[in-house]
């Protein structure tokens, strides 16, 4: 009876500390925040639920996957339960979802992260250059003979296009048209 005993008090010792894991786990975020946005630096707090101590993380083992667009990736603020967790996220980055990659040895930790739009930069003339001009805040292609060389040519919307070439030639009234086709003026 003794073997009996002490088995149960064993598997019930086993299910308390699984049931205190699960509860731990419940209330720690992993990550916070766990939204980031283009064109700014992010600030992240990690936490860990006691699996590993990222106090012993360096920088060199965290990554965001994908990282194009991720840059300077920094830990700070260590203790073996939370660490801060910075990086500068360009302005063209992709929105949408990202992994933050924490490898502590033994143990890899993926925690999803979303990476949403940030706000269009005002064009202006330290962000657009010729043969750039701003319309409106968007920096778009001058059409000129500067940028736009024979055979092609500034069109009526401001694109360099090849000319277009209706072949028979059309006869007026009628004009030559995207398609190259001959049709009547609207």
């Amino acid at each position: 009876m003794t073997s009996l005993a002490t088995h149960r008090s064993f598997v019930a010792l086993v299910a308390t500390a699984f049931l205190a894991l699960l509860v731990s786990l419940a209330q720690a975020q992993p990550l916070t925040p766990s939204t980031v946005t283009a064109g700014t630096s992010a600030a992240l707090t990690v936490n860990s639920s006691g699996f590993f101590d990222l106090s012993q993380v360096p920088a060199s083992q965290i990554s965001v996957s994908p990282g194009t667009g991720i840059a300077n990736i920094q830990i700070s603020n260590t203790t073996p339960l939370s660490a801060t967790v910075t990086f500068d996220i360009a302005s063209t980055a992709a929105p949408g979802q990202r992994m933050l990659v924490v490898n502590a040895g033994d143990v890899i930790v993926s925690i999803k992260l979303l990476l949403a739009a940030g706000s269009a930069p005002v064009c202006n003339s330290s962000n657009c250059r010729l043969p750039r001009v701003c319309d409106g805040d968007a920096c778009v292609l001058e059409c000129s003979p500067a940028n736009c060389h024979a055979p092609r040519s500034c069109n009526d919307d401001g694109f360099c296009a090849l000319p277009l070439v209706c072949n028979p030639r059309c006869v007026s009234p009628r004009q030559c048209v995207p398609g190259n086709r001959c049709e009547l003026p609207r």
